[in-house]
Parts: structure tokens; sequence; C-alpha cells
């Protein structure tokens, strides 16, 4: 069994951060998904 590797952040140490963005090519953003887009990304992954 492995062993689990510990956070290496204390929880919520982020979460008052802003997130970051990317700029791409043709005006296209690359950001970091939030929870409430988890369904909708769950779903695009598992598309067959």
């Amino acid at each position: 069994m492995i062993a689990p590797i510990p956070p290496v952040l204390p929880a919520d140490r982020m979460a008052d951060n802003a997130q970051r963005v990317l700029a791409l090519p043709g005006g296209l953003e690359l950001r970091s998904w939030r929870t409430p887009l988890l369904g909708a990304v769950w779903a695009v992954a598992w598309e067959g």
C-alpha cells in the first residue's frame, strides 16, 4: 500500500487568491474550473 501524500498547503490557504487566467491566441482564455462547473466537466470527460 502506498502511503498518502500529505497536503502541501493548509486547507483554504489559497481560497482568497484570484484565479489565474492565461491568454491564448485568438482572444481565448484558459481559466481554472470552479466547483459549479464540475457536472459539465464530468459530462464532457465521459462522452463517448
